[in-house]
């Protein structure tokens, strides 16, 4: 695994105090690992996967596939559509996105942005379209924590 890590470090660009200070161990530890006197530990394992997710997590530890995640596609978001789902009249258009867009509130209606509001709701009025409303909202940062919004607890 040392080899493997030595190489990660050439891939990356940094020597092994760059490296021993972005994954939060002591400088020591690296060099004992990288100088094959210590394997490295459950925890710089997990450090190293949490600051290099682009890491192949079974090339670092078992030396099997490419070092790299493979890549699919077209990098997915929040906003793709799920499998097998297109888009359906009842969504905002991709040449809406510019425009300004009204968001219907509990208590009144706010224009988002642009100058000018436009009625740009969503027509769920169309036959089969069923009736959702949000309960909760995950937000997930790189750092890997995450922040909750339930609509219970805003009001």
């Amino acid at each position: 695994m040392n080899r493997r890590l030595q190489y990660l470090l050439e891939l990356e660009g940094l020597n092994q105090a760059q490296f021993a200070d972005m994954i939060g161990v002591g400088r020591a530890s690296i060099s004992h690992i990288l100088n094959g006197r210590n394997n490295p530990g459950y925890d710089i394992i997990q450090s190293i996967l949490k600051k290099f997710p682009d890491i192949n997590p079974d090339w670092l530890i078992l030396g099997k596939g490419k070092p790299y995640r493979e890549k699919s596609g077209a990098p997915s978001t929040l906003f793709d559509t799920a499998e097998g789902r297109t888009q359906s009249d009842n969504t905002i258009s991709v040449a809406q996105e510019n425009k300004p867009q009204l968001v219907e509130n509990d208590k009144n209606n706010i224009v988002l942005s642009g100058s000018e509001p436009h009625d740009n709701r969503l027509n769920h009025d169309k036959p089969g379209c069923v009736q959702r409303k949000i309960t909760r909202i995950t937000v997930y940062y790189d750092d890997n924590t995450f922040e909750e919004f339930d609509h219970r607890k805003l009001s």
